[in-house]
């Protein structure tokens, strides 16, 4: 009898290993078809709006740039995994009539962008956009502030990392990709792993999540706000969703977004952000 039960036990974990290893496949193959679902481009953007930057010889990715010269700060904005120019150009105006100036872009794959939807590609694509603002707008790094929603929190993260930038905002931030599903990593070769980077990040940070988020958890948000160690703040809204943050907060997501903002216009940035307790943080 405990021989065949050692059997059965081997016979189940050579079961368990084989639907991992399958569950390890069907990821490496299939989840760049799931993460990157680019929409159509109606409606097409007006051509005086967007400008190409090149990547390589036969790659471009094309960009809206909405300046401000009264603005302090330019958000580099880098949008979700199912949006793209045309669908974020009313937000783009937003944040330009409250007084910013505002650079966003397609992905390699989304919209009139060349090119191929893979987490290096997307990388080089934020840096194409950090580049022309420090070399064709002769922005300093201290006007530039990054901004990302769900999918976009991945190569804002990266971005942060390699290059200097006054601050980060984080909107529905993800802790990584395969963890939206299995909440755990359990998976090789897991993609966009912000959660890691986190406490690498040095510049003051605005973590933004609707705790009713039903795409994204809130629990990811809270992970990498707690997993930051630079002067940080909170954002929780707490009847959200995913795609309803700033239509549901009106003009407290504006008064959030300049408190957390108009610290980063002093010298001692890092030493002067107020970081508010947890349940002021919170919008009901």
């Amino acid at each position: 009898m405990p021989r065949l039960k050692l059997t059965m036990l081997y016979y189940a974990l050579g079961i368990i290993a084989v639907l991992w290893a399958l569950l390890n496949l069907m990821a490496h193959w299939f989840s760049d078809n799931l993460i990157y679902q680019p929409p159509g481009l109606d409606p097409e953007l007006p051509a005086s709006l967007g400008f190409y930057l090149k990547i390589t010889s036969e790659i471009n990715i094309h960009a809206v740039y909405l300046p401000n010269p009264q603005a302090h700060f330019t958000l580099l904005y880098s949008h979700g995994n199912a949006e793209n120019l045309a669908s974020i150009l009313p937000l783009l105006h937003h944040y330009h009539q409250m007084g910013y100036a505002v650079i966003s872009y397609d992905y390699e794959g989304y919209g009139k962008s060349s090119g191929q939807s893979i987490e290096t590609n997307i990388y080089r694509n934020i840096e194409a956009i950090y580049q022309y603002l420090r070399k064709e707008q002769q922005l300093s790094p201290q006007q530039i502030v990054i901004y990302g929603r769900s999918l976009g929190t991945g190569p804002s993260m990266e971005l942060a990392l390699r290059q200097p930038v006054a601050g980060l905002i984080l909107e529905a931030p993800f802790t990584s990709i395969y963890r939206v599903i299995t909440h755990w990593p359990i998976l090789f070769g897991d993609k966009f792993n912000n959660l890691a980077k986190a406490p690498l990040i040095t510049v003051p940070t605005l973590v933004i999540h609707g705790k009713q988020d039903q795409v994204v958890s809130f629990s990811h948000g809270l992970q990498i706000y707690q997993s930051l160690k630079s002067s940080k703040q909170s954002y929780w809204i707490t009847q959200a969703g995913h795609n309803d943050i700033i239509y549901l907060e009106g003009p407290r997501y504006w008064q959030r977004l300049e408190q957390f903002l108009s610290p980063l216009l002093l010298p001692e940035r890092s030493e002067s952000v107020h970081v508010l307790p947890q349940d002021e943080n919170q919008s009901h």
